[in-house]
C-alpha cells in the first residue's frame, strides 16, 4: 500500500465510512471495488499501517469478514471507520450538520441540539431497549427494523411524559420548554430530518418498503462510544460534541455514484 492508495482510502472512507467488497443491499460506489482489493491485497500489515495514518486523527479502521459478522455476503469484507476509544471526537465529525439540518423555522442552535439528543436517544430505545439487546451485540445489526410512524409515537409519546412530569418534579427548565412548545405536526418533520440526516452519514439504512435499519457501522459506533456519551446528562453542545459522528460534508443525496450492479455469490 502506497500514499496514493492511502491517500484514495482516506477520501472514500471520509465520504462513505464505510467499504464493502460485496455490498450486500446496495450497488457498488464508483472506486468501491478497487478499494476494497487494494484492502485485501495488503492484508494485515497494510491494514495495521492505514490505521497507524488514521489513529491520530482519532479513528480506526475495522475489519469483518463472512465468517465473523453475520449479514455479510459470502466471501465478502467489510470496512467501517470507527472513531477511537481513546481518543477525542475528531474534526472532520461536525456537529454543524446537526445545527444546519435539524433546524425548524428559525431555531437557536440549542432547540436544534436538544431535539437531535433526544430523538437520538429514543432511536436507541428502538434499536436496543426494545429488542432486548444489549449495546455490544453489534450482530443485532440485522435485527433492528423499524417504521418511521413508530418512531413517531415514540417521540410524540415521550413528549407527553415530560408534560406530565411538569417543573415542579424535576424536569430541566430549558429543555422541558423546548420539547413541550413543540407544534402539533413538529414532531413527524423533525423526526423525517433526523432519519434522513443518519441515512447519509451511514448510521442507518432506509429499505424500499420505508422501513429503516441499522447499518454495521452504527452498530459498531454504538458498541465503541455509547459509554463515554453516558458521561453527559444535559443535551448541550458538548454532549453533541460527543455522540455525533457524521463527516463533513455529507453527500447530497442520490449523488453515490453506482459502478454497475452489485456483485452476487
Amino acid at each position: 500500500m502506497d500514499l496514493n492508495d492511502m491517500g484514495q482510502l482516506h477520501a472514500f472512507l471520509m465520504r462513505y465510512r464505510c467499504i464493502e467488497s460485496r455490498p450486500r443491499s446496495r450497488n457498488l460506489r464508483r472506486n468501491e471495488s478497487e478499494l476494497a482489493s487494494i484492502l485485501i491485497e495488503s492484508g494485515t500489515e497494510g491494514l495495521e499501517q492505514m490505521n497507524r495514518f488514521l489513529a491520530a486523527q482519532g479513528l480506526d479502521l475495522i475489519e469483518f469478514t463472512d465468517t465473523d459478522m453475520p449479514g455479510i455476503t459470502t466471501g465478502g469484507r467489510v470496512w467501517v471507520l470507527a472513531r477511537s476509544l481513546e481518543a477525542a471526537p475528531p474534526a472532520y465529525f461536525s456537529i454543524e450538520q446537526v445545527m444546519g439540518r435539524m433546524k425548524l423555522r428559525d431555531d437557536s442552535r440549542e432547540v436544534a441540539a436538544v431535539w437531535y439528543l433526544h430523538i437520538w436517544l429514543i432511536h436507541l430505545a428502538l434499536l436496543y431497549s426494545h429488542k432486548g439487546r444489549a449495546v455490544s451485540a453489534v450482530s443485532g445489526y440485522l435485527d433492528s427494523a423499524f417504521e418511521k410512524e413508530t418512531l413517531i409515537q415514540c417521540v410524540r409519546d415521550h413528549i407527553e411524559r415530560v408534560r406530565g412530569v411538569g417543573l415542579e418534579t424535576g424536569a430541566e427548565q430549558r429543555v422541558y420548554q423546548i420539547l413541550t412548545d413543540e407544534r402539533g405536526t413538529d414532531i413527524p418533520k423533525r423526526v423525517r430530518m433526523f432519519l434522513g440526516l443518519m441515512v447519509d452519514s451511514g448510521l442507518l439504512s432506509r429499505a424500499d418498503s420505508g422501513v429503516y435499519e441499522q447499518t454495521l457501522l452504527g452498530a459498531v459506533e454504538i458498541r465503541q462510544n455509547f459509554s463515554r456519551t453516558l458521561q453527559h446528562i444535559l443535551p448541550d453542545e458538548d454532549a453533541l460534541s460527543n455522540i455525533v459522528n457524521l463527516s463533513a460534508p455529507v453527500a447530497e443525496k442520490g449523488e453515490e455514484e453506482e459502478a454497475g450492479m452489485k456483485e452476487t455469490e
